[in-house]
């Protein structure tokens, strides 16, 4: 009687298993679905992204660097083989996300950039930008591939509104001659998509119930041959964004 009871509470816990490990960092075992896990509101608590344009002879011609800790700061650095470099620096007020179970998506960020491009000798133009965005979309789950991902091991998401509310003010300093500029304008963006027109998919991670990792990797080249020869571009996108649920 007892070992009948043991394989039928077995067999209940094995039935009660709706989910398994699909991402790398995934649990080994969940009693939730990954619908499930992934339904909630989260905090935006990391992000780490580099992004690097590349010419023909495999030089960096630029790369632009953005880090966020989930703090009150996140930073962007952009720097060119022209010895260029732009730092701008986002103070983070809101940032955050939410799934829910229809298969809608929301984003909210309220920050305010201060960037810095300067020409040494020559100006420097400090601009400040109060920023209250609003994304809104659906999502699903991508099937798997023949030979890379596992079913529901990425996320699609598709842009359907955006909104960006702005106040900017630039100050431009003469290095060369002194003397100061201001210039500044507010306004509203709104823009509407299709499902169709404006989708990122990223790699699924990890799908805990109280946290997400999403990977986002682009790899793109462009070639062109001609009489005068062969020239080929390339960009690439490693970014990698962590939700903790609120």
């Amino acid at each position: 009687m007892k070992k009948t009871m043991l394989l039928l509470l077995g067999a209940g816990l094995f039935i009660a298993t709706p989910s398994c490990k699909k991402g790398e960092n995934d649990p080994l075992l969940s009693l939730k679905s990954r619908k499930a896990r992934l339904a909630g509101e989260y905090k935006v608590s990391k992000i780490e992204r580099v992004s690097k344009s590349i010419d023909n002879s495999g030089q960096v011609v630029s790369q632009t660097d953005y880090t966020y800790d989930g703090g009150s700061t996140a930073t962007t650095i952009t720097t060119t083989t022209s010895g260029n470099t732009t730092t701008s620096t986002e103070q983070i007020s809101l940032y955050e996300t939410t799934f829910k179970k229809d298969g809608t998506w929301e984003m909210k960020k309220n920050y305010t950039t201060v960037s810095v491009f300067e020409i040494p000798n020559l100006t420097k133009t400090t601009t400040t930008t109060d920023r209250v965005e609003t994304t809104t979309g659906v999502w699903a789950f991508v099937g798997k591939t023949k030979d890379k991902y596992k079913n529901k091991e990425r996320l699609q998401l598709s842009t359907l509104n955006f909104e960006n509310d702005y106040t900017t003010t630039d100050v431009t300093e003469d290095l060369l001659f002194g003397g100061t500029t201001t210039t500044s304008n507010s306004g509203k963006n709104a823009y509407t998509f299709s499902a169709l027109e404006y989708t990122m998919t990223y790699a699924i991670d990890m799908l805990k119930s109280k946290e997400i990792v999403l990977k986002n990797i682009v790899n793109s080249s462009y070639t062109n041959t001609n009489s005068s020869g062969t020239t080929t571009s390339k960009f690439t996108v490693d970014e990698t964004m962590t939700l903790t649920q609120k």
